[in-house]
């Protein structure tokens, strides 16, 4: 439809950005990773999403950044607006560019930078229901807008790739296998989801474990979605968690 886009798609893009502007706020804090749970009150309260008219054969909103309510109860500590926007379009910019040494500069922390790398990948579109996402700061800001494509998403793949490494060194590299399916649950305090795949005709329930590192604001949106999970088949048919990003 020109001019318009699916409502899931518009929600899905304004959640993942939100999410995005938070773990932002949360490194520029030097707060400890947050692994479970929403980020605090204080921290959610400085994003807000609006939605604008755009242009014809395409569709507009912003993730407005604004300072809480009563800033006074949090001092001087927290970051400035444009710190924010600025910080959020650089490292966005740097993951889709694969320089990890600008990546670095950005993120110190190797927890947050994998983080981030997911993040940015999820914002990225797969050619299937849209091609192009383009992110434009303020226009006080001093960086320039970024476009992401699904070569974006290609390249942040080979950054995450090159970062992860088969958690069993005895299994070898034939035994790697890519899942396709529908992501129906997680407990990622167990350390497990699990995948519905077609066999045949018939659907197969396919839990991956030592899923580690997942953290749940990235994973648990995709529940009930189309993804694709890189696993680990052992000759016991366990399956271990390697990746897994949204194939929609």
């Amino acid at each position: 439809v020109t001019g318009g886009a699916p409502l899931e798609l518009i929600v899905t893009k304004v959640n993942d950005i939100s999410r995005y502007f938070y773990r932002t706020i949360e490194l520029l804090l030097d707060k400890p990773l947050r692994t479970r749970g929403a980020p605090e009150r204080y921290i959610q309260e400085q994003c807000r999403p609006w939605l604008f008219q755009a242009p014809t054969g395409s569709y507009q909103f912003a993730v407005r950044v604004q300072r809480p309510m009563q800033p006074e109860l949090f001092g001087d500590d927290l970051p400035k607006i444009q710190h924010i926007t600025d910080k959020f379009i650089q490292i966005i910019d740097a993951a889709i560019r694969d320089d990890v040494q600008d990546l670095e500069s950005a993120v110190p922390n190797e927890e947050y930078r994998k983080v981030f790398l997911r993040m940015t990948r999820n914002l990225a579109p797969t050619g299937k229901t849209y091609s192009k996402l383009e992110i434009k700061p303020s226009r006080s800001s001093n960086v320039e807008s970024i476009v992401l494509v699904p070569d974006s998403r290609s390249s942040v793949s080979k950054l995450i790739k090159s970062g992860t490494q088969t958690r069993d060194e005895t299994i070898g590299a034939d035994k790697a296998i890519r899942l396709f399916g529908t992501l129906r649950g997680l407990h990622l305090d167990k350390d497990w989801i699990e995948v519905t795949i077609l066999d045949g005709e018939q659907e197969k329930h396919i839990k991956v474990t030592k899923t580690g590192e997942v953290i749940d604001d990235i994973v648990g949106p995709m529940v009930n979605r189309r993804v694709i999970v890189d696993a680990i088949r052992t000759p016991k048919d366990e399956y271990f968690f390697q990746d897994i990003e949204i194939d929609e």
